[in-house]
C-alpha cells in the first residue's frame, strides 16, 4: 500500500515539474521577478547553500558586463536582448528560480549561436565596471551537425564580493553532437550562479564538461532532458576549492524516451575549510524502457577540516532500466603515497603526482589541446598547493 502510494506521489511531482518545451516568454519573466524572493534552504536544491548574506538589488543594478567571442569557426552568431523570445522558442521555459529569472530580465549580453556543418566558438566572459555579471547564451546545434561550445569566466582582484549569474541552453537537433565545456578561474570573493539546460531529440550526442576553480558560494545546476529516442548525454566536471569557498553542484539527467543514456562523473579536490556538495539526479519516469545511467563522484580532502558531501538521488519508476551510482570522499591513497616515496620521490612531489593522475582522468575528456589540458591541470595543482 505504502509503495503505490509513493509511486503517485512520485508520479504527480514529476508530471508537475516544467519541461522545456513549455514555452515562456521574457515579458512573462519580467512581470515574474518581482515576485520571487531567494530561494529558501526549505528547498532541497538549495538546502547547503547559505545564501544569507547576499543582496540581489545591489547585484541587479550595478554591472557591466564584458562578453568576448575569441574564437568562432562555422558558426552563425547574433546579439540582440530584443530577440531572445524569438530565439528561443519552445526552449524558453519559467524560471525555476530568482537566479534563471534574472538571466532573461537583468542580462548584460544575449547571444544566440548557431552550429554549421562542423563549428567551434568560445566565449570569455569577464566583470567590467561594477560589480555584477548576468550573460544568456543560447545555442542551437541543427539536424547532423557538430558544435564544441567553450565558455571561460574569468575572475577579478576586487575588493568587494562579485556577482555572476550565467544561463546556457543547448537544443540539440536529431543526429547533432555537442561538446560543452565551462572554464571558471574565480578568485574566491565571487557569488556565482550558474545554469546549463540542454535538451536532446533523436540520436543526438552531448558531453558536457566544468571546471571550476575557487568562489565564494556558488550553485551550478546542470539540466539535461534527454527527449527522444537514442539520445546519450555524458556530464562530466572538476572542481578545486580552498579558504572557505563553497560550491554545490546539480546534475540532472531526466530521461524521457526510451533507448537512451547518460553517464555522470565529477571530482572535487578540497583544501583548508573549503565545502563541497554534489548532488547526482536520475529521473526515469513510468513507461520508459531500456535505459542505462550511472553517476560517480570521488572526492580528495586535503585537510581535515574539508568537507565534501554526495547526494545521489535516483527517482525511477520503471523496471526495464540499468542505473548505478558510487561516491568515494578521502584523503590521498597512503598505500600509494609511500609507494612513490620509497622510489626516491619527495613527499611534496608524491603528492602533486598522484594529484595529477586523479584529475587526469577528467581533463582528458575535456574538448581541449593536449597543452590546454595539462595547463588545467597545472593550474589546479597550482592553486592547491600554493606553487609558483
Amino acid at each position: 500500500m505504502r509503495s503505490a502510494l509513493k509511486k503517485k506521489v512520485m508520479k504527480a511531482c514529476l508530471a508537475q515539474k516544467p519541461e522545456m518545451s513549455r514555452p515562456f516568454s521574457k515579458e512573462n519573466a519580467e512581470h515574474l521577478f518581482p515576485t520571487l524572493d531567494l530561494p529558501s534552504r526549505d528547498s532541497e536544491s538549495w538546502r547547503k547553500v547559505n545564501l544569507s548574506g547576499l543582496d540581489i538589488g545591489r547585484y541587479t543594478t550595478n554591472g557591466t558586463s564584458i562578453l568576448e567571442i575569441i574564437e568562432n569557426a562555422g558558426a552563425a552568431i547574433e546579439e540582440s536582448a530584443a530577440q531572445l523570445d524569438s530565439w528561443t522558442g519552445p526552449s524558453l521555459t519559467k524560471p525555476e528560480d530568482v537566479f534563471e529569472s534574472i538571466s532573461y530580465t537583468h542580462a548584460g549580453r544575449f547571444l544566440r549561436i548557431i552550429s554549421g556543418h562542423k563549428s567551434v566558438v568560445r566565449l570569455r566572459h569577464k566583470c567590467g565596471p561594477g560589480v555584477s555579471l548576468i550573460h544568456n547564451v543560447f545555442a542551437e546545434a541543427p539536424e547532423g551537425t557538430e558544435l564544441t561550445l567553450i565558455e571561460e569566466f574569468e575572475g577579478r582582484e576586487s575588493s568587494e564580493h562579485t556577482f555572476w549569474n550565467s544561463l546556457t541552453t543547448i537544443d540539440c537537433k536529431p543526429g547533432s553532437i555537442v561538446r560543452y565545456l565551462s572554464i571558471r578561474r574565480f578568485l574566491g570573493n565571487e557569488w556565482n550562479f550558474h545554469r546549463l539546460r540542454t535538451q536532446q531529440h533523436r540520436d543526438s550526442n552531448v558531453h558536457a564538461s566544468l571546471v571550476h576553480n575557487g568562489g565564494f558560494v556558488g550553485k551550478t545546476f546542470v539540466n539535461a532532458a534527454i527527449l527522444e529516442q537514442g539520445a546519450t548525454f555524458r556530464g562530466v566536471g572538476i572542481t578545486t576549492l580552498a579558504g572557505r569557498e563553497f560550491l554545490d553542484v546539480e546534475m540532472v539527467a531526466e530521461h524521457r524516451a526510451n533507448d537512451t543514456s547518460s553517464s555522470l562523473h565529477y571530482k572535487t579536490v578540497l583544501k583548508n575549510r573549503a565545502h563541497s556538495v554534489f548532488n547526482g539526479n536520475l529521473v526515469i519516469p513510468p513507461g520508459t524502457a531500456r535505459v542505462q545511467s550511472h553517476q560517480i563522484n570521488n572526492n580528495i580532502l586535503l585537510d581535515r577540516s574539508a568537507r565534501a558531501e554526495s547526494q545521489p538521488r535516483l527517482i525511477i519508476q520503471s523496471d526495464d532500466v540499468s542505473a548505478e551510482h558510487g561516491a568515494t570522499v578521502g584523503e590521498i591513497d597512503p598505500d600509494a603515497l609511500f609507494l612513490l616515496m620509497s622510489r626516491g620521490l619527495p613527499e611534496p612531489d608524491a603528492r602533486q603526482l598522484l594529484m595529477t593522475g586523479f584529475l587526469t582522468q577528467i581533463a582528458e575528456e575535456l574538448p581541449l589541446s593536449e597543452e590546454e589540458k595539462n595547463q588545467i591541470i597545472g593550474d589546479s595543482l597550482r592553486r592547491l598547493y600554493e606553487l609558483p
